[in-house]
């Protein structure tokens, strides 16, 4: 909740047009595009085969995310969705 637009132009237009950035985002990231690549072209083009399984998998945890988010809200959701990372004290 919250935030910047983080160089998205849809959500620079949304908190253009709400005049706020109080708003709930679900956001599925595609990494970064790789060198010499621009953006605009990357995120426009197809998923490559090998990204598929990948794909499957991130939209299953979010479409999880959401339902979880429209029953119990966002904390827990972001709780449901977020994998958790190793820390550095966990791996000792």
């Amino acid at each position: 909740r919250g935030g910047g637009a983080g160089g998205h132009r849809g959500i620079a237009s949304i908190l253009e047009h709400l005049g706020s950035p109080d708003f709930t985002r679900l956001k599925i990231g595609i990494g970064r595009p790789p060198a010499g690549v621009p953006a605009e072209g990357y995120v426009l083009q197809e998923f490559a085969v090998a990204e598929r399984d990948l794909l499957r998998e991130t939209l299953a945890r979010g479409t999880t995310a959401l339902e979880v988010f429209l029953a119990r809200g966002l904390e827990a959701a972001m709780n449901t969705a977020n994998p958790t990372r190793p820390t550095l004290a966990s791996q000792n």
